[in-house]
């Protein structure tokens, strides 16, 4: 007696000759994974599609362009994404290979005898080497002849071949036809694919609408990409008005049946508290599930929330590891930030030989953050050799892609003549444009610009306002010549005690001039009370880092002072020595 087999998805009967893991629904029964391109498919991908939605500010790492936001600057913005697939668990097939191969063999033959499920199933084990070499223009071929016989699921795959452009030249409007064909006959991965075609206006013209009617025919059929889009078009305000809780609604569905594009969106939400309640826990459990199925971004994210621990303690040596997995599938941003822990020695020996060599791979990729860094590598000599041609040409890469740092970098090549001529007027412009993006040391300098007429025509106000922006981002020059403007009265009006404020702040920042000129602020009580044991601390400070003038003002201030007052002097200024000084970076990871 034979038994039918049936889906555990759908519930269709699964015919004689259908795979075990194939779904006649065209819904996929394992769980899929992006892939950064098609020509590296991991298991058995029909379609990837990513759709990036604007739903944050900044990213989850180091640089400036790509993931979440509020961690110390992962490329721009990482943002929800909708996959459509259709996948095979190769395990289901059989136990080994032998067995695999005879599944191969026994498909062929009742393929080649016109069976259609069977040429349906070989078209798959062709795309994917099940049993016999891969070969995705024989899985093609074999995917049309059944597809052309009315199979949906093969019109589903040979659409998602268009698609993709795998065995056959990538043409969107002939995808659109044959996933059409698919999804009129109730195939939901097809429905899912082309709610996909319809919202990024891929072989068809851009309709949120009816990307949403077609991914909730897919959704209510239960295929996960389905699931996921239709939450990806509430997270976005696509075609729906925008509902964060419906959107998480769907990703929780999909993400139930081991979606890992609705797991990494779930993260993305619980990271930025949308629709739930923020948790960086929550997120990074939602991350590493997508990463274990080979989510590159989630993988990347999770590498930056182990290295600053968010969500899980600080790690490098797990961030390094999951950096490299996503660096792996050609990531720019973990190639970027895997560059800069070996940069820094973080998770693994120091080799600034191979942080040049990862910042190379992402930057060859238009990476900005990297492009900077490979800059500062070149400038510095760190990993390559020392040029300042090839260092002025990355950082104009980045810059002209509109990467602050890289805007800044160009900006101080122009002021110095390094790799460019000098101009400063050139200087002034890129200045300008990265301190309109927040860039606190280029606002400083274009101040600087203002104040010394270099470049521009001089005007105090302007450098004032430019002082204040990185002065109140926290930048140590910055405070001081602000306090330097209030001290002589350019740009504002004279007050010494504002004075004081802000040279206070720049030397509490190990800032040598702030420093000196605080020592002097209190032995002449200008803007503060007068106080020697204060000003000798602060001199002390100053003369440690090699200013002469601070040690010859020492002297006169100890011939006021008891010797009491000096051993206290002396010992406030060892107190705040054990202080832990900022360290600039020049290489940092990706800005969020």
């Amino acid at each position: 007696m034979t038994t039918n087999r049936h889906c555990p998805r759908c519930g269709r009967e699964l015919t004689a000759g259908s795979l075990e893991g194939l779904c006649p629904s065209g819904a996929a029964l394992n769980a899929m994974a992006a892939v950064s391109t098609p020509a590296k498919p991991a298991g058995w991908r029909g379609l990837i599609w990513a759709v990036w939605l604007l739903v944050g500010a900044g990213e989850l790492a180091f640089g400036a362009e790509d993931s979440l936001p509020a961690i110390p600057s992962p490329q721009k913005e990482d943002e929800p994404v909708v996959s459509v697939s259709m996948t095979i668990d190769r395990r289901t097939l059989a136990p080994d290979e032998a067995g695999r191969k005879a599944i191969f063999e026994e498909t062929k033959a009742k393929a080649e005898k016109g069976e259609v499920p069977a040429q349906r199933d070989l078209g798959g084990c062709y795309f994917h080497g099940i049993g016999v070499v891969q070969d995705y223009g024989e899985g093609v071929k074999w995917f049309r002849k059944a597809a052309e016989q009315g199979d949906a699921f093969a019109a589903s795959a040979l659409g998602a071949c268009y698609f993709l452009g795998s065995g056959v030249p990538r043409d969107f409007a002939e995808a659109v036809g044959w996933l059409r064909k698919a999804a009129d006959q109730g195939d939901a991965g097809a429905q899912s694919c082309l709610g996909v075609c319809y919202l990024t206006g891929s072989g068809v013209p851009q309709d949120d609408t009816e990307a949403v009617k077609w991914f909730r025919k897919g959704a209510e059929l239960e295929h996960p990409s389905g699931q996921c889009g239709l939450g990806v078009c509430y997270g976005l305000g696509r075609g729906v008005p925008r509902d964060y809780l419906e959107a998480v609604n769907w990703y929780r569905k999909a993400a139930a049946r081991g979606d890992d594009e609705a797991q990494f969106n779930l993260g993305l939400c619980c990271w930025q508290g949308r629709g739930v309640a923020r948790d960086p826990v929550e997120a990074a459990a939602w991350f590493r599930k997508a990463a274990e199925q080979g989510h590159a971004r989630a993988q990347y994210n999770l590498g930056v929330c182990y290295q600053t621990r968010n969500g899980v303690p600080q790690d490098y040596g797990e961030a390094v590891r999951w950096y490299r997995k996503a660096a792996g599938q050609g990531d720019a941003a973990a190639q970027c930030n895997l560059g800069f822990c070996y940069a820094e020695g973080n998770g693994v020996p120091k080799d600034l030989v191979e942080a040049v060599n990862w910042f190379r791979k992402a930057a060859e990729q238009g990476y900005t953050a990297a492009q900077d860094n490979l800059g500062v590598a070149y400038s510095r000599g760190e990993g390559v050799t020392r040029d300042y041609f090839e260092c002025a040409s990355w950082y104009r890469r980045a810059a002209e892609q509109g990467h602050a740092g890289g805007q800044y970098h160009l900006g101080l090549c122009f002021e110095d003549g390094r790799g460019v001529a000098r101009n400063l007027a050139e200087a002034a412009k890129w200045y300008r444009k990265a301190a309109e993006q927040g860039h606190a040391a280029a606002q400083c300098n274009l101040g600087s610009r203002y104040a010394n007429w270099d470049g521009v025509v001089q005007d105090y106000g302007e450098a004032v306002k430019w002082f204040r922006a990185a002065a109140e981002q926290g930048l140590a020059e910055a405070q001081y010549n602000l306090a330097h403007c209030y001290a002589d009265g350019h740009g504002v009006a004279k007050d010494e005690v504002e004075a004081v404020k802000w040279c206070h702040k720049s030397a509490e920042q190990h800032d040598p001039a702030g420093q000196l000129t605080l020592g002097r602020y209190y032995f002449f009580g200008r803007g503060v009370a007068k106080d020697n044991v204060e000003a000798h601390k602060w001199l002390d400070l100053a003369a440690s880092q090699g200013f002469v003038e601070a040690r010859e003002l020492m002297s006169e201030v100890e011939m006021q002072m008891t010797a009491q007052q000096l051993v206290d002097a002396l010992r406030l200024a060892r107190e705040f020595r054990l202080r832990k000084a900022p360290v600039p970076g020049a290489i940092q990871p990706r800005d969020l």
